[in-house]
């Protein structure tokens, strides 16, 4: 039977950059609780990333931080297409990033990070679409108003905006983006600028990469992380019937729950109706000794 195969990288050994720990173990926390993705560390990635799992299924990993780990990449020093991390997504499965530009910066297992030439992400994740070097302000370049949800951006789910720190660069005029590039939000900057969006290398299907929440995530909310799960699991038939199998399972537990909380409630009513009906018949047992004296 077709499947998608989950799981959320996360190494307290390992730095991040915009997304805070606190943040991290949040999306953590929610991935493995309400969708049962297993946690891996920088070691298990490349075991997971080297699967070769059956002809239908996907395997998707939720990047709970925001700098790529030295173990999936064939340079640290400087990587390139032929990383375990790209050719992972060339495979058909999919990376889901927030926060910083992927492979701004290298992360060593001290707890250190190395910043890249920017060559770097232009080559193993932005091939044919980002030419010039991405503008590195310390603070958003667009506020949430001004970005735009696309059309497949909605029936993938997204809803809710956030203040965009890293557009995308000017575009080239009058090249069309590759096959493959599907924008899910964007914003105008003297022209339309993707903030969110797939990019299939193969230039067929919503695997690949997955770019969502360009900015600072000290915290991030229920709200921002069912969204990021709606993205996951709209994006092909398999997520969807994973997803709604997840909601018929958290309908249940919730039913039976309310059920425990009904039958729990009518004892006590039950106990209490006992309790008043003593309280009368001792009242008037009362009245009726003073009635008799």
């Amino acid at each position: 039977m077709s499947m998608l195969h989950g799981y959320v990288f996360y190494d307290n050994t390992y730095p991040s950059s915009w997304i805070s720990k606190k943040a991290s173990r949040k999306i953590v926390k929610f991935f493995n609780t309400q969708y049962n993705f297993k946690k891996v560390n920088a070691k298990e990635l490349v075991d997971v990333m080297k699967q070769t799992p059956e002809s239908s299924a996907e395997i998707v990993v939720v990047f709970s931080q925001d700098i790529v780990p030295d173990t999936v990449v064939d340079t640290p020093a400087s990587p390139t297409p032929n990383s375990l991390v790209r050719q992972f997504m060339n495979q058909g499965n999919t990376i889901i990033w927030l926060g910083d530009i992927p492979l701004l910066h290298i992360g060593m297992a001290n707890g250190s990070k190395k910043l890249l030439p920017s060559s770097v992400y232009k080559t193993v994740f932005y091939p044919k679409v980002v030419t010039a070097d991405f503008p590195l302000p310390n603070s958003s370049l667009v506020s949430m108003d001004n970005v735009r949800i696309t059309a497949l951006g909605s029936q993938l789910g997204l809803r809710k905006r956030w203040d965009s720190w890293r557009p995308l660069p000017q575009p080239q005029p009058n090249i069309p983006p590759p096959s493959g590039f599907y924008p899910l939000a964007q914003c105008f900057i003297s022209n339309l600028r993707p903030v969110s969006y797939i990019y299939n290398y193969t230039g067929n299907g919503l695997t690949g990469f997955v770019r969502i929440y360009d900015c600072k995530l000290d915290e991030i909310s229920q709200e921002f992380l069912e969204q990021l799960a709606d993205l996951i699991f709209h994006r092909n038939p398999i997520g969807m019937r994973m997803g709604l199998e997840n909601i018929r399972e958290r309908i249940k537990i919730l039913s039976e729950k309310l059920e425990a909380r009904f039958q729990a409630t009518k004892s006590d009513m039950e106990a209490i109706g006992g309790s008043i009906a003593q309280v009368r018949d001792t009242l008037l047992e009362i009245k009726k000794t003073k009635k008799d004296s």
